[in-house]
């Protein structure tokens, strides 16, 4: 009897650690790759650390604009059709229309940050979910 009892806490116990540790880290690889994006946007928009690339993929001369979306909660992952997460992209609307890709864009080095041509960013994920 002892031993079922000690045997159910444990159980119990592993249960508790599972839900603990999927509420906190996420239960999905999206998960953690849109918390990856999200950091690397505001640092990427506050920091001035990446490229920025126009609608046709062209590199632009100057930094991104400083301040805008300056919050990892303000950026968004953006869904495809099947409404499934991007990987490494996330959307962010403040005043203007931001998304940043995670990743290498042809010659635009490894983070890239654009302002859309309209509020759901359509035509820039279209260009990035292109083969190079």
């Amino acid at each position: 009897m002892r031993a079922s009892t000690g045997l159910g806490f444990a159980i119990a116990a592993l249960l508790a650690c599972g839900v603990l540790g999927f509420s906190v880290f996420g239960d999905r690889h999206e998960d953690w790759m849109v918390r990856a994006a999200q950091s690397e946007a505001v640092r990427c928009l506050t920091n001035s650390s990446c490229t920025r690339i126009d609608a046709a993929g062209a590199v632009v001369r100057g930094a991104p604009p400083k301040g805008a979306c300056s919050k990892p909660s303000q950026w968004h992952a953006v869904l495809d059709a099947k409404k499934r997460v991007v990987p490494f992209v996330v959307i962010c609307t403040d005043g203007a229309a931001y998304l940043f890709h995670m990743g290498k864009f042809r010659d635009a080095g490894q983070a890239q940050a654009m302002v859309c041509a309209e509020a759901s960013c359509r035509a820039e994920v279209g260009m990035l979910q292109q083969p190079l």
